[in-house]
């Protein structure tokens, strides 16, 4: 009689797995891919080190989360607005933000097979810190290309 309910349980649990339509693994993906989605849809910072305008592995999820959505729907867009520290002129920094944005919409066209119509790209440089410039820490979190999905 103590085995029935677990029993119960079992058969209850494998029945379910057995006629779900989607593997735990792809419900599981799905749901990180969500995650990121929706942390695009609020605008993602991927941050850059200094002087560099590669795109760290650690964003390569964002970017796929980003791609999966922009090639189901042609009517979205991923705008991604460049920013660095303050170190440098105003147009050097302009020019390395457009270019750290530059670097990502790249990838997603070539990597990931996004239209370059749906990305768009702007350099805006040092005139929206988030933090100080005053310290290497502050200067880390400046160093940002914001990536944020929207509907066209």
């Amino acid at each position: 009689m103590k085995f029935i309910l677990p029993i119960i349980i079992l058969t209850s649990l494998f029945l379910t797995a057995c006629t779900s339509n989607q593997p735990v693994a792809h419900s599981t993906q799905n749901m990180l891919n969500q995650k990121f989605i929706d942390e695009l849809k609020n605008g993602a910072p991927l941050y850059f080190n200094k002087n560099s305008s590669e795109i760290d592995s650690k964003y390569l999820i964002y970017l796929s989360a980003a791609a999966e959505v922009l090639n189901r729907n042609p009517h979205f867009i991923l705008a991604l607005q460049g920013h660095t520290d303050s170190s440098g002129s105003a147009s050097t920094n302009k020019r390395i933000a457009y270019t750290r944005a530059n670097a990502i919409r790249s990838e997603l066209v070539t990597q990931y097979g996004v239209s370059a119509e749906q990305v768009t790209v702007e350099g805006v440089g040092s005139v929206n810190p988030i933090a100080s410039n005053d310290t290497a820490d502050g200067r880390a979190l400046n160093r940002r290309v914001v990536a944020t999905l929207k509907i066209k």
